[in-house]
């Protein structure tokens, strides 16, 4: 940068030499045919982009000189009320009257009575004009992409042939019309776009990608579009509608009063490593060998920060999942089980991932029971062939018990059908359903239902039972939960 500068220096210290000594030999006289003389430094026939050119003017024939203005194209660009006369340039600016390859600098003295006179030099821009980026190209998710994840990134490719900066503006919409297209990410620098919030299932996007570098030229991708998953494909569900339902063991009459929808099942292991499977394409978490990390925003008892989600089968995790060296895969046997292992913040990552929620306990309570005021899903008498609790004499009893998740159909031996009024399974026994609820005043969550390791008497398997889960950053093999979602 000095070395530049002293180069600089010793380049306007030769041109006004030069100029000097001109006046040395000719005394400025008044005459109706002043005449400007323009030096340009360094004198090249065209011009490296980046730059920086010294354009000097003389007026002789004329003693008294109020401004010099330069300009290009008849584009003022600056003006000198100062002798000597010059101005600075960055030639990139060149790149503004890229049309044209050749510009015509004009430089015009202005003297008493605004009278004034010009004089024109043309010179060669043909290397300063450069190139424009390429077109964005390659699309992820690619173009007429289907079943894309609601919270899938947007990411393409573009480069600038003169190794410039470049920026992208990000459109994006639900119609195909450019005009209808909106910008929803304004000069950011990478090739990359997280959408704020999660897509809407069952929802075509169109989407394009503008790039531009410093100089404002720019490349312009064609539309592309994707359709993202279906909610109801993915999930089985079940309606919960407006209304009253029985809460607590007094069998007290409470009311939510809108509509809701919650997962018939709880969340297995294969749709969780399908989950995975997602979340590691998409950078947001760290997995290693032994479990997954993520960021929760946080709350009013939890900081924003990096919280465990999940733990492998590793050490002394009871986790059905493991981590391979080419991604994941459950203990033959146990995919249509219900995961466990998992923590709060990794229950309410996942519901978040797909645009869903935990359920609130009222919610949890209103679909286990309705307004019927049982003790169970089922009625007010709990019996091996309706749950998985302990020694209930299913096929899994014994240390870490889980069954299937929906098992208790009556389409299994010794099984009866046992769904709540909202047909909905395994709201009793086999593991806890995590919940969005705060316990009373604490920093702990609510945990509804019971689980496998749970005797015929504990009052934890009853349906109004509120159990104290403890601090959402632990995990246990008794511990899964089901998603909700308001339409």
């Amino acid at each position: 940068m000095i070395k530049r500068m002293m180069i600089f220096m010793i380049t306007v210290a030769v041109v006004f030499v030069i100029f000097s000594c001109e006046k040395t030999k000719v005394e400025p006289v008044d005459n109706e045919n002043p005449v400007i003389s323009i030096v340009i430094s360094p004198d090249s026939l065209n011009y490296p982009l980046g730059s920086e050119i010294l354009i000097a003017a003389e007026v002789t024939g004329i003693s008294v000189v109020d401004s010099v203005g330069f300009y290009v194209d008849d584009i003022p660009i600056y003006f000198d009320d100062n002798e000597p006369f010059f101005f600075v340039w960055n030639i990139g600016e060149f790149r503004s009257c890229r049309d044209t390859t050749a510009l015509i600098l004009k430089v015009t003295a202005f003297y008493g009575n605004e009278e004034s006179v010009e004089e024109f030099i043309e010179i060669d821009a043909k290397d300063a004009i450069g190139s424009a980026p390429s077109i964005p190209s390659n699309p992820i998710p690619a173009n007429n992409a289907l079943a894309v994840s609601v919270n899938t990134r947007l990411a393409w490719e573009s480069t600038d042939p003169d190794s410039h900066q470049l920026f992208f503006d990000v459109f994006l919409g639900t119609h195909a019309s450019p005009d209808s297209l909106l910008l929803v990410s304004e000069k950011q620098d990478t090739t990359s776009f997280n959408f704020s919030g999660s897509f809407d299932f069952d929802t075509t996007y169109y989407w394009r990608v503008k790039a531009f570098d410093e100089y404002n030229y720019t490349g312009v991708s064609d539309i592309w579009q994707f359709t993202t998953d279906t909610l109801y494909t993915t999930f089985e569900w079940s309606d919960i509608p407006a209304g009253n339902y029985t809460s607590g063991e007094n069998d007290v009459e409470e009311n939510l009063d809108y509509d809701y929808q919650i997962m018939k099942n709880k969340v297995s292991n294969q749709q969780y490593l399908e989950y995975l499977d997602d979340i590691s394409e998409s950078g947001d978490v760290i997995i290693s060998a032994t479990d997954v990390v993520g960021y929760y925003p946080g709350d009013a008892f939890y900081e924003a920060g990096n919280y465990i989600f999940f733990e492998f089968k590793e050490g002394d995790s009871d986790s059905r999942i493991f981590r391979t060296e080419t991604g994941f895969t459950i203990v033959d046997g146990y995919e249509a089980h219900p995961v466990i292992e998992i923590t709060w913040f990794g229950a309410w990552a996942f519901a978040q991932h797909y645009a869903l929620r935990l359920p609130t306990e009222q919610e949890w309570e209103k679909a286990a029971r309705g307004n019927t005021g049982y003790e169970y899903p089922w009625g007010n008498i709990l019996s091996g062939e309706r749950a998985n609790y302990l020694n209930s004499g299913d096929d899994w009893d014994g240390f870490d018990g889980t069954s299937p998740v929906g098992y208790y159909n009556g389409d299994h031996v010794e099984t009866t059908d046992s769904p709540s009024p909202f047909d909905v399974y395994d709201m009793c026994g086999n593991v806890f359903d995590w919940t969005d609820s705060w316990y009373d005043d604490s920093e702990y969550r609510v945990m509804r239902g019971g689980s496998w390791n749970k005797e015929i008497s504990d009052d934890k398997l009853r349906s109004w039972f509120r159990t104290n889960g403890g601090y959402p950053v632990g995990n246990s093999n008794q511990i899964g939960f089901r998603c909700a979602v308001t339409p």
